[in-house]
């Protein structure tokens, strides 16, 4: 069965820290707020361990669809509309600590999404 290779080590074990503490912020947000909507996530996040853990030969296209759909396309719109909100009140209520996590997070999933290409390989 075909699977897949982390030619980069570094990258693989950060990748496992990373999905493992999303993981652990989400189960603490769902047992303190018990709102069903933060299911999805630790959904994907299980699941991405999974596939992480076995080395699934989908692994590459579903790391590529969630950095992109979940951090770069969902940050980037959200810094968007930061910014949008910031112009429409003319600067008046601008604060710039508000903008570092989402470009954190905007920066990672880039990161990710361009590692997951460059040191995820298919083998037999």
């Amino acid at each position: 069965m075909k699977k897949v290779i982390f030619k980069n080590l570094c990258f693989f074990y950060g990748l496992i820290i990373f999905i493992i503490i999303l993981l652990l912020l989400n189960l603490v947000t769902i047992f303190s707020t018990f709102e069903i909507k933060i299911l999805l996530p630790i959904i994907i996040q299980t699941l991405l361990l999974v596939l992480i853990f076995e080395k699934h030969i989908i692994l590459k296209l579903i790391l590529k669809i969630w950095s992109g759909i979940f951090f770069i396309a969902a940050f980037g719109m959200k810094l968007f509309g930061m910014f949008l909100k910031d112009i429409s009140y003319d600067f008046q209520t601008f604060n710039i600590q508000k903008y570092l996590l989402p470009t954190f997070m905007l920066l990672i999933g880039v990161l990710i999404f361009v590692l997951t290409d460059k040191t995820v390989e298919k083998v037999k």
